[in-house]
């Protein structure tokens, strides 16, 4: 008896000594204003972005393809990053518009045809293209930092490699580690039938217990690290030893001109430009998926004490805000 009254109390002191506050609470409030958050930014914001931004990458793979510009290897990187950025905004808009605009959720519920391309097509490639459009920016990064800051290196893989080579050198890197880190993505949901209308649910893998752990495990690595901390650090680092370089070429060319040395520091500008965008619109995103990972703690307590955590609506208005900015990031970057 004694020994079940002292497991009684430890229990009680256990209970007692985490604050059930922190688990959140699902108001009617809570639910309205985070509703219209998410119905401006991740629905009528972004779409319209979106709009935008497929006619202005269009518009700018156009110029950087044309005869004058495409002799530069950069430039058809950034053709390149363009159809990237092109991609995430035709398989990101169904996906965000399907879970915010009620009419747009109505045509994929009733269309076998919209359902399943959501399924198999829109919500894993989602993933894929935006993993595609981060990288592509880091490796176009990539290609100007060898340039600016190791020339005689840039100058022997030109005169070495041909263009098409040094294209390929970049783009199947980015494009093979894009799928490879997303391939739980196309496991994730599956289709189903309820009163003669189609609803995506979570897969028999996605619910599989041990699945469960290890991908929410792995979300420390990605897509916070991944397409997050790392690339931002990659970004920052290589950009400033590309504006250091570029200060330093100005100086050594005063007084004297290069032609192609300056064509090589506007080049590296116009980089800069598309980085810093990237960095400003990118910013939020990263703050909030480092957010995550310090309050896994909080959350593995939430669903052990009071089995829910509701993350508070600042940081859920804030990721409709971050998912409207990584558009505004992709509809211009150039």
């Amino acid at each position: 008896m004694e020994d079940q009254v002292t497991n009684i109390s430890l229990d009680a002191e256990d209970n007692y000594s985490f604050d059930t506050d922190v688990c959140g609470n699902l108001t009617e409030e809570y639910k309205r204003v985070w509703k219209q958050y998410e119905y401006w930014c991740e629905g009528v914001l972004f779409s319209s972005l979106g709009l935008f931004g497929l006619i202005s990458n269009i518009a700018s793979i156009m110029t950087l393809l044309s005869p004058d510009m495409r002799r530069q290897t950069f430039n058809q990187l950034l053709a390149v990053l363009a159809a990237y950025d092109m991609l995430y905004i035709i398989f990101n808009v169904p996906v965000h518009a399907n879970a915010t605009l009620e009419t747009v959720n109505y045509w994929f519920s009733v269309s076998d045809l919209l359902s399943r391309a959501y399924v198999y097509v829109l919500y894993p490639m989602s993933a894929v293209a935006f993993c595609a459009s981060i990288y592509m920016t880091l490796a176009v990064t990539v290609e100007r930092y060898i340039a600016v800051c190791r020339p005689h290196q840039y100058r022997n893989i030109s005169q070495t490699m041909s263009n098409t080579k040094r294209l390929l050198v970049y783009i199947v890197p980015v494009t093979v580690l894009s799928f490879a880190l997303n391939i739980p993505k196309f496991m994730e949901v599956t289709l189903t039938q309820n009163n003669g209308t189609n609803e995506v649910d979570p897969s028999q893998t996605r619910r599989d217990p041990t699945f469960i752990f290890w991908y929410t495990l792995s979300l420390i690595w990605h897509p916070t690290l991944t397409t997050g901390v790392l690339p931002f650090i990659g970004l920052v680092y290589m950009n400033m030893k590309i504006f250091i370089g570029i200060r330093q070429s100005r100086q050594i060319l005063s007084g004297r001109r290069s032609k192609k040395r300056q064509s090589e520091s506007n080049l590296a500008i116009t980089l800069v430009s598309i980085v810093f965008m990237h960095i400003v619109c990118n910013a939020l995103r990263v703050f909030l998926g480092v957010l995550v990972v310090a309050l896994v703690d909080v959350q593995v307590s939430c669903i052990k004490h009071v089995d829910h955590y509701i993350p508070p609506l600042w940081v859920m208005c804030l990721e409709s805000v971050a998912h409207l900015l990584v558009m505004l990031n992709f509809s211009s970057n150039f």
